[in-house]
């Protein structure tokens, strides 16, 4: 079960245009997964995504999601998801407990 942390334009263009995000809350794992959504189709690109991501735009929606609600987050509690848009929304990689799982 999954609950939105930010929604709309909370949690779209935070990279650039052709990206958006989402913000959930996995109840099961006890994460906060950040899903990215974009076009590039390799796993060196959905790589190099999630590490702009996390550099760019992280500290904002860990800053944003704290003062909302009132939490501390580490990066154990994080999940940084990339979905490649022209596979049908394929995860192509994730980022999670300080390392990549590529699929």
């Amino acid at each position: 079960m999954t609950e939105h942390l930010l929604r709309g334009s909370e949690a779209t263009t935070l990279l650039n245009p052709a990206a958006s995000e989402r913000v959930i809350y996995n109840r099961e794992s006890k994460k906060v997964e950040i899903a990215i959504l974009g076009s590039r189709s390799s796993v060196d690109g959905a790589k190099e995504t999630l590490d702009e991501f996390r550099q760019k735009a992280m500290p904002m929606v860990v800053g944003v999601v704290q003062a909302g609600y009132g939490v501390q987050m580490d990066d154990d509690q994080l999940a940084v998801i990339y979905l490649n848009h022209w596979a049908g929304n394929k995860e192509t990689a994730r980022r999670e407990n300080g390392q990549y799982i590529v699929h």
